[in-house]
Formats: structure tokens, sequence, C-alpha cells
């Protein structure tokens, strides 16, 4: 074997070295990344049914997309601590969710636990009051029994 062979099989050897090294950094960053995920619990206060929502409130069902359909109020209510927003999943619905709320700012303020379908949840408790005369909601989807991200849809809602 003659140095040029000899340099070659060197340069191959580090490559491979390094290829192996970036494989084993990458799968120990891989795995713990997906140990930091911790399902979201379901909503203790959960009540089995459809909401009865009085009309001035502007309680709508709205279709994100096949399969799913959630149901809140356009105008929000503040009770003490908590945002009254009826956040329901009618029966048909195929996914668990859950909803987020923020000020206008973008400051996360509250969120609900996950709903399956056919419950709802009068309130979300919140850390603190929005400070202006809205609040922006997120909508999260998971499939059941995965919790595999099925989308997320935003809305924003008046607040008295």
């Amino acid at each position: 074997m003659d140095r040029t062979q000899k340099t070659i099989l060197a340069v191959i050897a580090v490559l491979l070295a390094l290829a192996l090294i970036a494989a084993l950094v990458w799968g120990a960053w891989y795995l713990r990344q997906r140990k930091k995920f911790s399902p979201p619990p379901f909503e203790a206060a959960a009540v089995e049914g459809e909401p009865t929502v009085s009309a001035d409130r502007g309680f709508v069902y709205a279709d994100l997309w096949e399969g799913l359909r959630v149901g809140l109020c356009g105008k929000g209510k503040m009770d003490g601590d908590d945002l009254s927003i009826y956040f329901s999943s009618p029966a048909t619905n195929t996914a668990w969710i859950k909803v987020k709320v923020y000020d206008e700012d973008g400051t996360l303020l509250g969120e609900s636990g996950l709903l399956r379908p056919g419950e709802y949840v009068e309130r979300v408790a919140l850390s603190s009051r929005p400070s202006g005369e809205t609040a922006k909601l997120k909508v999260l989807s998971y499939e059941p029994e995965t919790y595999y991200s099925l989308g997320a849809a935003e809305t924003t809602i008046e607040v008295k």
C-alpha cells in the first residue's frame, strides 16, 4: 500500500468517526427531546353534554377542519380570576381538544385541560385579567391515545 492509499484510508476513517459522533449527538438530542413531552391532563371541571348559554354571549360552533368542531363564546365574561367562555367539544369530534388564553400582547394567562368529544368546560382559570378588551384563544387538538398534534387554530374574543 503506497502513501496516497494510506492517506485516503486515513481521511475516510476520520470522516466515518465524525459521522458516528454526529449520529450519537443527534440520537442523544432526539431522545432528550422525546422525554420532555408530558401529556396534558384532562379537564377536571369538564361536564358531559352541550352547554346552554344565553344568546347575548355570542356562543357559536365553528368547524376548524374535517372531524373537528369547537364551541365557545365570542364574548368572554370575567368571573373573579376565571374567564367564562363555555369551551365545548361536540360528541361528533374525533380529537381531544384544549384551549389556551393569551393577553393581547401574547402572554399566556391560562389554559384548560383536555376535553373529550361530548364535553365542555364553562370557565378557564387565569393568572391575571387580560389587559385590554380582548383575549386571544388558541385551540389545540390531539389524536386520542397518542397525543399527536392534529393542528391548532387561533381566534380573538371580547372580554368583559
